[in-house]
Formats: structure tokens, sequence, C-alpha cells
């Protein structure tokens, strides 16, 4: 992502990421932003929420649009009305594709 989102998003949506390798990050996340800026908070399971493994959160997180995820197969679920929330706050030049 970047240091500052993209000015008028406002949005809450719901990310589940199954990690068995960092269960830090395994978990139910809600993603919130509003003026330029976001939050990213601990939350119950949301059963239509964004769901990624570990590659596909790293692959988000380094810039690549979730419509390349979901053609791939490594995300599911979630509304794409949601999507551009998730690319906005995740706008990048993709790199480091794999994992980190």
């Amino acid at each position: 992502g970047g240091d500052s989102l993209e000015r008028g998003l406002d949005d809450d949506v719901a990310l589940t990421v199954a990690d068995s390798l960092l269960p830090d990050c395994d978990g139910s996340w809600r993603l919130r932003i509003a003026d330029g800026s976001g939050t990213l908070e601990r939350t119950a399971e949301s059963p239509g929420s964004l769901r990624l493994g570990p590659g596909g959160f790293a692959a988000m997180y380094a810039g690549t649009p979730l419509a390349t995820l979901r053609a791939v197969g490594l995300a599911t679920g979630g509304r794409p009305d949601d999507d551009r929330c998730f690319d906005a706050a995740f706008a990048a030049d993709p790199y480091l594709l794999e994992f980190f």
C-alpha cells in the first residue's frame, strides 16, 4: 500500500486470512477506510468476507489486483464490489509475489 489512500474512498470490508505459518495473521479482520487513511482490526468471522491464504495475502499486499487473484484461485468469497476498496488500500506496482 501507499502512504495515503484514495481521497473520497469510504468503506468497511471484511477479510479472512488462513495462515497456519503465522498465527498472528490467521483469522478475520475488518478494513476501514475514510478520509485517505485506513485501519485494520481483528474481528469476529464474517461469512461473506474475502478469503485469502498466505500467498494470496502476500500478492494483494504487494499490489496485485483482486481480479487477478480471483482468476488464479488465490482469492475467494467476499463481494466483488468490495474489491475496489482492497485494490485501493493495497495499490502498488506488484512485486515479490510469492512469499515474504
